[in-house]
């Protein structure tokens, strides 16, 4: 998706610029992998299973659920936040989201499809600032018995379900870095750009 739109915006070419305007962004990693959470942030998951799915994953640890976003909307996803396609993909939207603060045309032509704008340019600019998001987070982590105490409460505010009350998923794992692929340039590039646009 990243090339194409750089492509449409840079040569702004009415067919490409208008496939983009089309493109539903649930088809591609940029708009699965990234959506508002709770109060706005910006937060790394795909919406594509169960609560109940999510959180087996967390209880065990579940490699199948390692994009899974945060049902409850208040930190990353998967079964360790952070890690799995969120060390994949972190810095890379960072990058991403440098460019699309940085070049208006380039914004102006990517698909805004589920607020996936906003939320890749607020998580990519948090994710290089602050990495991995597991806190403030008012949920019970994943000890004792599902559903009386951890897991959903029943309830849903703010678009989101409820969690059980309790101490956090993942305390340790906020501010972390797990990300395996970086950029020299792009990282420099960033910075650049960042400093500039404050």
């Amino acid at each position: 998706m990243t090339t194409y739109a750089f492509a449409a915006a840079m040569l702004s070419e009415p067919g490409m610029l208008a496939d983009l305007k089309a493109a539903n962004m649930n088809d591609f990693v940029e708009g699965l992998s990234f959506y508002l959470g709770r109060n706005g942030v910006a937060l790394y998951g795909a919406s594509r299973d169960t609560i109940d799915a999510y959180w087996g994953g967390v209880s065990t640890g579940d490699a199948s659920t390692r994009d899974m976003r945060d049902p409850h909307g208040y930190i990353d996803g998967g079964p360790t936040p952070g890690g799995g396609y969120e060390a994949n993909l972190g810095n890379q939207v960072s990058y991403l989201s440098a460019l699309l603060r940085a070049l208006p045309t380039f914004r102006s032509a990517w698909p805004t499809t589920n607020s996936n704008l906003e939320a890749i340019v607020g998580f990519g600019k948090r994710y290089h600032d602050h990495k991995t998001l597991t806190l403030p987070d008012p949920c019970a982590p994943a000890l004792g018995t599902y559903k009386r105490d951890y897991g959903p409460s029943g309830s849903m505010s703010e678009g989101f379900q409820d969690c059980i009350a309790g101490s956090g998923r993942f305390p340790s794992l906020n501010g972390s870095n797990l990300a395996n692929r970086v950029s020299g340039f792009l990282t420099q590039f960033y910075d650049y750009v960042d400093r500039r646009l404050l």
